[in-house]
C-alpha cells in the first residue's frame, strides 16, 4: 500500500488534457513566454519561436518538487541564430518560484523520435502543451504523438522490453543466492522497470523515463495488477531485513516478479501475442537487436 505522500502524488497525476494545475500552468507560462520578462533567446527567434511546456505539471503534478519543463523547438536556421547570441542550449527561468528551463530540441530530433520509436518522448509530446507558438508549428507533432499505438510498435516494444526485464531478473538469481544486497536489488530495480513499460506497452501507451513508471501504469489496466505486485515487493524491502537475500527460490521478492511474468504473458497472450520468446526468450536475442526496423510511429489514424 502506498504512504501517503504517494497516494496524494496518485491522486494529483493525470494523463487527460483536465487537469486544473494542468490549465493553471499552462496559462502561466502563456502570459510568461508573451512578456518582455521571457528568455531574451526568444526575441531573436520572433514568428519562429515554438516553446512547449511537457513533464510533470502538464500530468496536473504541481507541488514543491515539480519544475517547468519546456522544449524550445527550432529547425537548423533558428538554431544558428541562437548559436549567435549564446551557446547554452539549456536556458534556465523562473516563474512565480517555480524553477524552469527551456532545452533547445531540433525539429530533426522530434522526427527521430517517431522514426525510432522513442516511446519516452513520444508521451513527453503527447501529453504536452504549446505556450508560445504563433506559427502554430507543435500541432502537428502533438497530433501525431497522440495518435493510437500500432500493433507493431506494440509488439516490437514488448519484445524490447520483455527480454531485457527476463535478463535483469535472471542476473539478481545469484546475487540473491550469495546474499549480495547490492546487486540483488539493482537486478529487482531494472526488472520492475522494464515490467511496468511491458505493462503500459500492452495497453497501448508509450510510457514515460523511470521516474514517473510507476504513477503511470497505475493508472492503466494491466499497469494496475503490476503495481500491485510492486507494492507487495517495496513493503517487503521496508520491513524484512532478508528481503534481498535467498535461497533465490524461497525469495518472496523473486517470487512477485516470477507473478508479474505471469500477468504480462497472460495479458500478451489474451491480446494476441502469444509468440516462443515469451517463454525461451534467451534464443532470441538476435531479433531484440533487430526488433525496431522499419517500425515507425504511426502518421496517420489506423483504418482498424
Amino acid at each position: 500500500m502506498p504512504d501517503a505522500e504517494m497516494r496524494r502524488l496518485l491522486a494529483m497525476h493525470r494523463e487527460d488534457a483536465a487537469g486544473e494545475n494542468r490549465a493553471r500552468w499552462i496559462a502561466n507560462c502563456e502570459r510568461f513566454f508573451g512578456s518582455a520578462e521571457r528568455p531574451a533567446v526568444l526575441d531573436e527567434l520572433q514568428q519562429a519561436a515554438c516553446v512547449v511546456l511537457h513533464g510533470s505539471t502538464t500530468r496536473n503534478v504541481d507541488d514543491p518538487y515539480s519544475d517547468l519543463d519546456c522544449y524550445l523547438i527550432v529547425g537548423q536556421e533558428s538554431l544558428t541564430r541562437i548559436d549567435s547570441v549564446t551557446d547554452a542550449h539549456f536556458i534556465e527561468f523562473s516563474l512565480e518560484g517555480k524553477p524552469g528551463h527551456l532545452n533547445v530540441t531540433l525539429d530533426t530530433e522530434i522526427d527521430a523520435a517517431f522514426a525510432r520509436p522513442d516511446l519516452e518522448t513520444i508521451y513527453e509530446l503527447a501529453h504536452a502543451a504549446p505556450v508560445l507558438d504563433p506559427a502554430g508549428r507543435f500541432a502537428p507533432i502533438g497530433r501525431r504523438a497522440r495518435l493510437p499505438m500500432s500493433d507493431s510498435v506494440r509488439r516490437a516494444a514488448l519484445m524490447h522490453n520483455y527480454m531485457e526485464m527476463r535478463s535483469c531478473h535472471r542476473s539478481a538469481d545469484n546475487p540473491l543466492d550469495r546474499h549480495d544486497e547490492f546487486a540483488a536489488l539493482a537486478g529487482v530495480v531494472e526488472t520492475i522497470q522494464y515490467a511496468l513499460r511491458c505493462a503500459l506497452v500492452l495497453d497501448y501507451r508509450p510510457y514515460p523515463y523511470s521516474k514517473w513508471l510507476y504513477v503511470s501504469a497505475a493508472g492503466s489496466p494491466t499497469g494496475r495488477a503490476v503495481v500491485d505486485q510492486v507494492d507487495g515487493i517495496l513493503e517487503l524491502v521496508r520491513t524484512d531485513r532478508s528481503a534481498l537475500r535467498g535461497p533465490e527460490r524461497e525469495n518472496e521478492v523473486s517470487s512477485r516478479l516470477r507473478q508479474i511474468r505471469s500477468i504480462l504473458i497472460d495479458r500478451a497472450r489474451a491480446t494476441g501475442i502469444d509468440e516462443p520468446w515469451l517463454i525461451r526468450w534467451w534464443c532470441y536475442f538476435d531479433e531484440q537487436k533487430a526488433v525496431f526496423d522499419g517500425i515507425r510511429w504511426p502518421d496517420t489514424p489506423s483504418r482498424s
